[in-house]
C-alpha cells in the first residue's frame, strides 16, 4: 500500500504555494506516495467568519491514520489553527517535515531568507554603487519579513552606510502597501536611487507609482523584489528578484518525510535561493522574454478559465432552483465531467446533524439558524467521480479523509481537500485529485462556493417548508392538546361534510364537558387542570376513527364530529371513550379523577347547512345529561 502523507499548505491560490504544490506533485509521481493537501483560499476581502471557517479544514485529519506530515505552518495565519495543529502533532508523534520553519523533533526544508536578502542588498551596493537604499519590509511580526529586514540592516553596517529609519516603510506584502510606500518616499517630489522590497507584490506597486510620476526605472531609481512571482518577469522593466526555489522545497519535503517514515533521524535542509538580475536594477537590460512561451501559457490559462467559467455559470443557474440534496447531487454529477477535475469526492457530514428539523412541537419557537458548525465524526460520500464513473460510499471515520477502499487503491496521487462551508454551517468537504487544474485555475474556489450555497439553500428551504407546516399547525391546532382548535376544525369539517353529503351518510356531533375542572384547579393548581384536559384529549384521540374529527371547543369542552351508518357505531365510539377514561382512573397515574358529561345530536348530512347548529344541539343535550347526573349524585349522597 502506498504511503499516506498529510500536507498542510494554505492559500494555494498564491504564487509561492503554487510552486510548492508543483514540487509536491512531481515527488508524488516519482515516489508513488499519496498526498492529502489540506488547504483553503483566502482573498483580500474575506470576512473574519469566512477566514475562520476556511481554516476548520485543519480539524479534519486524524494524524494517526497517516504515515507522515508535511506542514508549511507559515501559510497558516490563524493562531488557534496553528495551536491545534501543533497540539495534534505532539499527541500523535507523527513523523513531520516543516517547510521554512524549524521545530524540535521535526525535519525542516527551508530557504535562507536572510542570506538571500543580504546578497540582494549587497549586489545593489557593490555592483550598482547605491548608497541611499530605501527598504519596504513586510509586517515585522512575520518571521520571514523580520529576517529580510535584519539582512538589509546588516549589509548597511558591513559597508559603513548609516541606517536611517526614515528610509524604511513597513508594508504587509501586498501591492497596495508598495503603492503607499512609493508615495511616502516621494512625498517631497524627490526619488531615492534604490528601493529594495521584501517581496515582488510590493515591488510591483512601487514601480507602478514611480512610473506614473515620470521616474525612469532603472535610470532614476533601481527596484528589487523577492519571490520571483509569475508577474516579475513580464513587468516592465522585468523585476530583479530572488527565486526561492519553492518547487525544489516542495519536492525535497516529500522525499524527506518518506525517509522519516523509514526511521531516519530528523534534519534540516537549506535550499539555496537564486538572484534573478533583470532590468529593474540595471542588469540584463537587453535580455529578451520568450514571447512565444509566454503567449502559450496565457492562452492555456485562458482556455481553462473560460471552460471553468462556463461550467460554473451554468451549474450555478441549475443549482439555484433545486430544493433537495438529491437534486443538487444530480446537477453536480451533470457538470463534473465538463469541469475536468479528475477524480472528485463530495464528502458530507452526517445528514441528521446538518439537515435536522426541530422537534415537532406546536409550541416550539421556529429556529433555522441552529447549524452544524464543525465536521461530524462520521462522513459519507453521496457522490464521487472516479475514472469516468460515479460512485457513492457509506459512512466512515472523518479522520481518514477518504474511505479506506479509496486510499488503498491509489498511488502517487495528490488530493486537494477544501472545506464546504456556508457562513457558520459546515456541510463537509471536497476532495479533488486533479491538483494541476486547481493550481492553474483559482475558479475551483467558485466551484466549491456554488456547492456550499446550493446546500445552504436546500437546508433553508427545508426549514422554511417545515416552518409553514408549523405555522399551519399553530393556526389549526390547540397548543395544549394538539387537537384541532375551532379554526382548524371548521376548515377540515367542511371537506368532511361535503364528502358525507356525496355519499348520503348520517352525521353526528358529540359534545364533552369535563366534570369538576374548577375544583381541581382550585385544589391542585392549573397545572393539574391542564393535565386533566390533556388526559381527556388523549382518551378522545385514542378512539378516533378515520371518518371523524375532534377539537377542543374551549376551556374544558370538546367536540367530536363524524359519520355513521347505524346508531350503534356512535354508541361504540362513546363507550370506547368512557372505557379509556375508566382505564386511566384505575391506573392511578394522576391524583385526580377524570369524569365527563357528553351529549350528542344526529342528522342526515344532506340536511346540515350549519355545523354550529348541530354543535349547539349536542351542547344542550350534554347540559341536560349533566343536570341529570348531578341530581342522581345528590340523591345518592342523601
Amino acid at each position: 500500500m502506498a504511503k499516506q502523507i498529510a500536507v498542510i499548505l494554505c492559500s494555494i491560490n498564491l504564487d509561492n504555494q503554487k510552486k510548492i504544490l508543483n514540487g509536491l506533485l512531481a515527488a508524488a509521481e516519482e515516489t508513488g506516495a499519496n498526498l492529502y493537501v489540506l488547504t483553503n483560499y483566502i482573498g483580500m476581502r474575506e470576512s473574519e467568519e469566512s477566514v475562520r471557517n476556511s481554516y476548520r479544514i485543519m480539524e479534519l485529519p486524524d494524524f494517526r491514520q497517516f504515515d507522515g506530515l508535511i506542514m508549511a505552518i507559515n501559510t497558516v495565519h490563524l493562531p488557534p489553527a496553528v495551536d491545534y495543529i501543533m497540539e495534534q502533532i505532539h499527541k500523535t508523534n507523527i513523523p513531520t517535515v516543516s517547510i521554512d520553519r524549524e521545530f524540535e523533533g521535526m525535519s525542516c526544508v527551508k530557504i535562507s531568507s536572510y542570506d538571500a536578502e543580504f546578497a540582494m542588498v549587497e549586489h545593489m551596493i557593490s555592483e550598482h554603487g547605491c548608497r541611499d537604499i530605501h527598504y519596504v519590509s513586510g509586517p515585522l511580526i512575520n518571521r520571514e519579513a523580520a529576517l529580510r529586514y535584519q539582512a538589509y540592516q546588516d549589509v548597511l553596517a558591513k559597508y559603513d552606510i548609516p541606517f536611517r529609519k526614515e528610509y524604511v516603510y513597513e508594508g504587509v506584502f501586498t501591492m497596495q502597501s508598495g503603492i503607499e510606500a512609493a508615495n511616502h518616499f516621494t512625498a517631497d517630489g524627490k526619488c531615492p536611487s534604490c528601493i529594495v522590497c521584501g517581496n515582488d507584490a510590493m515591488a510591483l506597486g512601487v514601480m507602478e507609482v514611480l512610473q506614473e510620476k515620470g521616474f525612469s526605472i532603472p535610470d532614476d531609481v533601481k527596484i528589487t523584489g523577492f519571490d520571483n512571482g509569475e508577474f516579475s518577469e513580464i513587468s516592465f522593466p522585468p523585476l530583479t528578484t530572488i527565486d526561492k526555489n519553492q518547487y525544489v522545497v516542495g519536492k525535497k519535503a516529500v522525499y524527506e518525510v518518506l525517509a522519516l517514515t523509514e526511521g531516519k533521524a530528523p534534519q534540516t535542509h537549506i535550499i539555496p535561493c537564486r538572484l534573478e538580475n533583470r532590468g529593474s536594477c540595471g542588469c540584463n537590460r537587453k535580455k529578451r522574454i520568450d514571447v512565444r512561451q509566454l503567449k502559450k501559457k496565457y492562452v492555456d490559462q485562458q482556455l481553462i478559465t473560460e471552460r471553468m467559467s462556463d461550467v460554473i455559470r451554468n451549474m450555478m443557474s441549475d443549482l439555484s432552483v433545486q430544493n433537495s440534496v438529491d437534486a443538487i447531487l444530480k446537477i453536480i454529477s451533470k457538470y463534473l465531467p465538463q469541469a475536468e477535475l479528475g477524480d472528485f469526492y463530495l464528502c458530507l457530514c452526517e445528514k441528521e446533524k446538518v439537515f435536522n428539523l426541530p422537534e415537532k412541537n406546536i409550541g416550539k419557537n421556529i429556529e433555522i439558524m441552529e447549524v452544524n458548525s464543525h465536521f461530524t465524526d462520521k462522513i459519507y460520500v453521496p457522490l464521487s467521480y472516479q475514472n469516468g464513473k460515479f460512485y457513492s460510499y457509506d459512512y466512515f471515520d472523518r479522520g481518514l479523509i477518504l474511505p479506506e477502499e479509496c486510499r488503498s487503491q491509489s498511488t502517487g496521487t495528490v488530493y486537494i481537500i477544501t472545506s464546504c462551508f456556508f457562513q457558520k454551517c459546515c456541510y463537509g468537504y471536497c476532495v479533488c485529485a486533479n491538483a494541476g487544474t486547481i493550481v492553474e485555475n483559482s475558479l475551483y474556489y467558485s466551484w466549491m462556493l456554488n456547492i456550499g450555497v446550493a446546500l445552504e439553500n436546500a437546508r433553508i428551504r427545508m426549514h422554511l417548508e417545515d416552518a409553514v407546516v408549523t405555522l399551519n399547525n399553530m393556526w389549526s391546532y390547540d397548543m395544549l392538546t394538539a387537537l384541532y382548535n375551532r379554526a382548524g376544525f371548521y376548515y377540515e369539517a367542511k371537506s368532511l361534510l361535503d364528502a358525507m353529503k356525496l355519499r348520503d351518510e348520517n352525521a353526528f356531533i358529540a359534545f364533552f364537558d369535563l366534570d369538576g375542572l374548577k375544583i381541581i384547579n382550585d385544589t391542585n393548581g392549573h397545572e393539574a387542570g391542564d393535565l386533566l384536559i390533556q388526559a381527556m384529549a388523549d382518551c378522545i384521540r385514542y378512539n378516533l376513527k378515520e371518518n371523524m374529527l375532534a377539537m377542543r371547543y374551549g376551556g374544558d369542552e370538546f367536540v367530536l364530529f363524524g359519520s355513521f351508518t347505524n346508531p350503534e357505531e356512535v354508541e361504540d365510539v362513546l363507550t370506547g371513550i368512557q372505557k379509556s377514561i375508566t382505564h386511566l382512573n384505575d391506573s392511578g397515574r394522576y391524583n385526580f379523577h377524570l369524569s365527563t358529561s357528553v351529549g350528542n345530536s344526529r342528522y342526515k348530512a344532506t340536511e346540515i347547512e350549519d355545523l354550529s347548529v348541530l354543535i349547539d344541539l349536542a351542547d344542550q343535550d350534554m347540559y341536560l345529561k349533566k343536570r341529570q347526573k348531578k341530581k342522581m349524585q345528590a340523591k345518592e349522597n342523601v
